[in-house]
């Protein structure tokens, strides 16, 4: 069982993911503001965050940045309304492992989350394309690997 954090301003998506995610076992902590989410990473040291690029007052990126300073090793899912080139430059460079355009497919969400934990412990392989790779090209659909 994995710890998940999960950073949204929309408490819709929160929700789903809460379930989703607890259906598949994991001990899920939902944040509604950036600056909340961040004082919970150091609380419950999640295994993955799933957090929203564009929030109110501190953007994803920030957030990212933030945890990769703390916690390097923990992977940063970053979900986004809006995919452009410039959403995928900013979290390659904040360090983002990957960026889902919403609304997402259930599905294709889980399996990203699950191959995002199997890195983390070593007992996978991505299959993605890095964040920044001329071969994306917006407006790109679904989980866009980042490193």
């Amino acid at each position: 069982m994995a710890r998940v954090l999960i950073i949204d301003d929309n408490p819709s998506v929160g929700a789903i993911l809460d379930i989703l995610l607890k259906k598949k076992g994991h001990s899920v902590t939902c944040a509604r503001t950036a600056e909340e989410g961040i004082r919970l990473f150091s609380e419950i040291s999640p295994d993955l965050v799933i957090t929203d690029v564009h929030m109110p007052v501190t953007p994803g990126f920030e957030v990212c940045r933030t945890i990769k300073k703390q916690k390097p090793g923990i992977p940063v899912l970053m979900v986004t309304g809006c995919l452009t080139k410039d959403v995928l430059k900013l979290a390659a460079e904040c360090g983002a492992a990957e960026v889902v355009k919403k609304p997402f497919e259930l599905p294709e969400l889980t399996a990203t989350v699950s191959r995002l934990l199997a890195l983390r412990t070593g007992a996978g392989t991505s299959c993605g394309l890095p964040l920044g790779s001329p071969a994306l090209e917006p407006p790109a659909l679904g989980a866009e690997a980042v490193g």
